[in-house]
């Protein structure tokens, strides 16, 4: 930035801007055109075919329970470990998220809805001493508050939440297929 002369008594100050955007890849990625925006014709086919197979994880692992309720497990992407235990980042956004429904006199309404859970069976309670022995991933949640709802007031899930090694819930599970696509002929049979 600095100013320059045009004309004799005229003076214009000319601001220069660079900007630039790093992103940290290995020199081995330097050789896939995706980490410059371009797709590959045979990945595109293999992400079809990966949502083929994320569709037949579901079908497959399906089952209906005794009481009416349906469970499958999770489509953990090939190679890849659920995240490993991430109960302090859990443990931390709990302590957080009743510091401020406390502060807000807003902790009963809170645990209300996980007692109303519980009493529909949406949520069941976990013996803690099997803890220990088990291989666990803790869902964060926090609440959201809404005035004006029916539901004033709700728990709401982050799979996202990331660890040290930058590993989430989310970034271990296959996506699936892109229902957003089907929006549109979903909307025009409701017509």
């Amino acid at each position: 930035m600095g100013r320059t002369r045009r004309e004799k008594g005229e003076e214009n100050t000319d601001l220069i801007v660079t900007s630039m955007l790093t992103r940290g890849i290995s020199e081995t990625d330097l050789w896939n055109l995706d980490v410059i925006g371009i797709k590959d014709q045979a990945e595109k086919q293999s992400r079809m075919e990966q949502e083929e197979a994320a569709r037949q994880h579901f079908l497959k692992t399906l089952k209906r329970l005794l009481e009416g309720r349906y469970e499958v497990s999770l489509p953990w992407l090939e190679g890849q470990q659920p995240p490993a235990n991430n109960r302090i980042i859990a443990e931390g956004r709990l302590k957080r998220t009743i510091k401020t429904l406390q502060s807000q006199n807003l902790i009963r309404d809170y645990e209300d809805v996980f007692h109303e859970w519980l009493k529909e069976e949406i949520i069941e309670p976990v013996n803690i001493s099997r803890l220990d022995d088990l291989l666990c991933t803790y869902l964060p949640h926090r609440a959201v508050i809404k005035e004006n709802s029916t539901t004033r007031i709700r728990p709401v899930f982050d799979a996202s939440a990331k660890q040290k090694n930058g590993s989430s819930l989310n970034s271990c599970l296959e996506k699936g297929p892109n229902l957003v696509k089907l929006i549109p002929s979903d909307l025009e049979h409701l017509a």
